[in-house]
């Protein structure tokens, strides 16, 4: 991704971040969206539909912390926190059947 719309987004997340969010969401929410699929393959829609959401809210929440001079691309960054938010999602779901 070119990294004017990644520098757009990173400045909208701190200055309008509703507006941030929905250009994240429409550049990078499709690969989002597989990401959370795949790894939450047997839940619910809504499960899935959920971590999608948290992923954009931690990215907003987090957006101070990425450095967009370092050689991590901002897509990349979203699809760690895609990841790493599903497999959180996961473990908790199988925390809770096994109890």
């Amino acid at each position: 991704m070119d990294k004017f719309k990644d520098k757009k987004i990173l400045y909208l997340l701190q200055k309008n971040p509703e507006e941030g969010v929905s250009l994240a969401l429409d550049i990078y929410g499709g690969a989002v969206k597989t990401i959370c699929r795949n790894i939450l393959n047997d839940c619910k829609s809504e499960d899935i539909e959920e971590t999608i959401s948290d992923t954009f809210l931690k990215l907003w929440q987090n957006v101070d912390k990425y450095k967009l001079e370092k050689s991590t691309s901002l897509k990349s960054y979203i699809y760690a926190i895609a990841r790493n938010t599903a497999l959180d999602k996961r473990y908790c779901k199988t925390l809770k059947s096994s109890s």
